[in-house]
């Protein structure tokens, strides 16, 4: 770098200082416009258009920036040749430094969305199931509790102390069936108890 913009002198030093503060600002402006204006809720081609427009827009000024302090304020730089190489390289350097910042950004957000995204959609999918699962159980229900009595029914002719016995069973078995199916979580044991 020597060899292209000569000798290094404090004198450069600050233009690039506070080219980085005055970027750090416009950053940090820029995302607050990122999530105001709602850009990671386009599609990912108008996003990445916005985005490399605005880092080539920014990567503009902080080369201005850096240069009209460093012509005007602490006459480090000199018009010529060199001013010519130097800008051409600071805007390079300054676009890939600023290209490499937003893709991190924008990379983490939409990697952070990504994973909300699929734990929402897990979680839909996780009561979908648990939705299926009650609607079965609501019809296994009616449909043991019909052949129960039909079974009930049968016996009331041929065996009614056994149909008694079962009918005491048959509403210990639902009074059961009614108090477990609030809860969430039965214990095991409750279950073969009943069973």
């Amino acid at each position: 770098m020597t060899r292209m913009f000569g000798q290094f002198s404090p004198a450069m030093a600050a233009p690039t200082v506070l080219s980085c503060v005055v970027v750090g600002g416009m950053t940090h402006a820029f995302r607050a416009h990122l999530w105001r204006r709602r850009w990671f809720e386009l599609g990912l081609g108008p996003l990445v258009i916005r985005l490399a427009g605005s880092v080539v827009v920014m990567a503009l000024a902080a080369v201005s920036v850096s240069w009209l302090i460093g012509l005007y304020v602490t006459h480090a730089y000199e018009l010529g040749a060199r001013t010519i190489a130097y800008t051409v390289a600071g805007r390079f350097n300054w676009f890939f430094s600023l290209m490499l910042w937003t893709t991190l950004y924008a990379g983490t957000h939409f990697f952070r969305h990504w994973r909300l995204a699929e734990i929402r959609r897990l979680q839909l999918e996780v009561a979908a199931r648990q939705a299926q699962l009650d609607s079965l159980a609501a019809q296994i229900h009616p449909h043991f509790f019909f052949n129960a009595l039909n079974t009930l029914r049968a016996l009331i002719a041929e065996d009614p102390a056994r149909a008694r016995d079962l009918m005491t069973d048959l509403a210990d078995l639902m009074r059961y069936a009614l108090q477990a199916g609030r809860r969430e979580k039965v214990p095991l044991g409750e279950e073969l108890e009943v069973v």
